[in-house]
């Protein structure tokens, strides 16, 4: 497994990047400049499942394994998602995907919000993460700020 990780400084609250990057309106908007099309169904509670669904109805689905608001949220992959929804947990893909984690860690300093995304995945998906999360970080950085003043 590969350990990843991203980070922006936003000027603006804890709360407002939390609710910019987890509300579903506004998670399509900051998500869509690396992954267009893409949303979530679920809720963002303790052991609750989430789907996160690209704009071909694939995706992955994830259970949340703690969450504090405006703190950090741990989520683990447990499932790739073909379309329609349908679950695969024992392909090769979904094999190679499950067991992949995700921590969003929000630090606020001196009126900015730390965001940090840790990820823990296998290899073969470090240059997807690598393209998208810095370009989705920046979008919601510009969204958080735009909203801020």
């Amino acid at each position: 497994m590969k350990q990843l990780r991203y980070q922006i400084s936003i000027h603006a609250s804890v709360q407002e990047v939390w609710n910019t990057m987890l509300q579903p309106d506004t998670y399509k908007d900051w998500v869509a400049v690396s992954w267009p099309g893409s949303f979530y169904t679920g809720n963002w509670e303790k052991d609750a499942s989430i789907r996160f669904i690209s704009h071909n109805g694939s995706g992955t689905l994830a259970r949340i394994k703690d969450i504090i608001p405006y703190n950090k949220i741990n989520a683990e992959h447990i499932a790739v998602l073909h379309p329609g929804g349908v679950e695969d947990s024992t392909s090769d893909l979904a094999r190679g995907w499950t067991g992949t984690t995700e921590q969003y860690k929000f630090t606020e300093r001196n009126k900015e919000t730390v965001l940090q995304v840790d990820i823990h995945t296998h290899p073969a998906w470090e240059s997807m993460f690598d393209r998208g999360w810095p370009a989705a970080l920046q979008q919601l950085k510009m969204i958080c700020e735009k909203n801020h003043n």
